[in-house]
């Protein structure tokens, strides 16, 4: 999946997240935090962490079993 691709995919899956991918490389979220990782996996790892119940919504959604 490209990386604008991916950005649009996390926005609908997290609406209360906003994503960039900067210049350098550095992933970024912002919503009741602003996290930043070295790479997509790393960010979702700690999407995971710190919004653990976002991130079980979207895999709902992604299962077919969100509302």
């Amino acid at each position: 999946m490209s990386d604008a691709l991916l950005l649009l995919f996390l926005q609908g899956l997290l609406p209360r997240w906003s994503f960039r991918l900067e210049r350098d490389g550095s992933w970024r979220a912002e919503g009741n935090v602003r996290i930043s990782a070295s790479s997509r996996e790393g960010l979702v790892r700690v999407l995971a962490t710190v919004d653990p119940d976002g991130v079980a919504e979207a895999v709902r959604m992604l299962e077919g079993t969100g509302r």
